[in-house]
C-alpha cells in the first residue's frame, strides 16, 4: 500500500509524512494503515506516523491497591516496611551518621530517627510522642518548625535532651537525593488532565484522573485511579492526584486512610492535579494540562 492508497482512507497526508512513508517497510505501513482506520485522523503528519511506529509500552512499577481488609497484622507489616525503608534513606545523609536509637538517648545533644505517634499543639510549642523499635520519647518543637510534621511520618529529630524530653532544633525528612535528569531515546509527548470534559489530541500518551465521565470521554486514555508509578521508554512517572507533590516527595510517602503509598523508587516526572510546573532535584513536577516531551523534558502548557 502506498501514499495514494492511504489517502484513499480519507486522510490528508503532509508532504514530510508522504516522504517518510516512501521509506518504510510493508510491515510499518500495515501498522500505519491499521491505526488510521481505527483513529481516523484528518491529517497524517510525520509526528503522528512516528507515534504510530513507536513501540513503547507502559510498565507499572507500583500502584496503590486498597486491601480488602485492614488487619492488625497487615497494618503492622506495612508500618515496619515504611519505617525500615525511610530510616535507611535518612541514614544515607552524611549529617545523620551519628543518629542513635531512642533507648541510648541521654542528657545532651542527640539525633534520632523516629516514627511520629502523636502531635499536640500547645500554642507556641508543639509536642510529639515518637518511637523507634527500641523505645519512645517526648519531643518539644517550636511551632514555626512543625508545620510539615505528620502522624505516622518518619523523620530525623536533632536537639538537646533535658528531663527526658528532646527539645528539637532541627528536622530532617527522608527526601530524594539530588539526581541527574533522565531522558528517553524516544520522541514521546504525554499529557495528564484532571478534568475529563477537556478535549486533547495528537499526543502519544494521555493520562486522565478517574471520574464518572473520564472513561466515557477518553476510552483510549490511561485512567489514574490512585497513586501510581509507571515506566515509559525508560522514564519513571509518578501520578499523585489529590496530594501535595513536594510534600510527598520530601516525606517519600502519602497517607491514605489508615495506611499509605511508599515512594520507594525515585521518579523522573511527577504529575499532579495541583497547579505547578517546576524542577526539584532532577524531578520534573507538573500540574494538569501541561505537555512534556520525554526526549528533551521540555514542557508546554496546552490550550484545551
Amino acid at each position: 500500500m502506498d501514499v495514494k492508497s492511504i489517502m484513499g482512507l480519507g486522510v490528508l497526508i503532509e508532504p514530510e509524512a508522504a516522504g517518510l512513508i516512501k521509506t518504510l517497510s510493508k510491515e510499518d505501513i500495515d501498522i500505519i494503515v491499521k491505526r488510521v482506520e481505527d483513529e481516523r485522523p484528518l491529517v497524517l503528519s510525520e509526528r503522528i506516523i512516528k507515534k504510530y511506529l513507536t513501540k513503547s509500552d507502559i510498565k507499572i512499577i507500583k500502584k496503590y491497591v486498597k486491601p480488602d481488609k485492614l488487619t492488625i497484622k497487615y497494618l503492622t507489616n506495612k508500618l515496619n516496611e515504611k519505617y525500615d525503608f525511610l530510616r535507611n534513606e535518612l541514614l544515607r545523609k552524611v549529617e545523620l551518621k551519628d543518629a542513635v536509637s531512642i533507648n541510648k538517648v541521654s542528657t545532651g545533644e542527640a539525633t534520632i530517627i523516629c516514627l511520629v505517634k502523636s502531635i499536640t499543639d500547645n500554642g507556641e510549642t508543639v509536642f510529639l510522642d515518637v518511637e523507634d523499635p527500641t523505645g519512645t520519647i517526648k519531643c518539644s518543637i517550636p511551632k514555626n518548625m512543625s508545620s510539615k510534621i505528620s502522624l505516622d511520618g518518619v523523620v530525623s529529630l536533632s536537639g538537646r535532651v533535658r528531663n527526658n524530653m528532646l527539645f528539637v532544633n532541627k528536622i530532617t525528612f527522608p527526601d530524594v537525593p539530588l539526581g541527574s535528569v533522565n531522558y528517553s531515546n524516544d520522541d514521546l509527548n504525554l499529557v495528564f488532565i484532571s478534568d475529563p470534559s477537556k478535549k486533547v489530541k495528537d499526543y502519544d500518551f494521555v493520562f486522565v484522573a478517574d471520574s464518572q465521565d473520564a472513561r466515557k470521554t477518553f476510552p483510549d486514555a490511561n485512567i489514574i485511579t490512585g497513586p501510581l508509578m509507571v515506566e515509559l521508554s525508560g522514564v519513571k512517572i509518578l501520578f499523585l492526584v489529590g496530594y501535595d507533590p513536594l510534600d510527598a516527595i520530601k516525606k517519600r510517602y502519602v497517607k491514605i486512610g489508615d495506611e499509605g503509598f511508599l515512594i520507594d523508587t525515585v521518579p523522573d516526572i511527577i504529575f499532579t492535579d495541583k497547579k505547578i510546573n517546576k524542577n526539584y532535584k532532577g524531578i520534573t513536577i507538573l500540574g494538569d494540562n501541561i505537555k512534556v516531551n520525554l526526549k528533551n523534558r521540555e514542557t508546554e502548557e496546552i490550550n484545551i
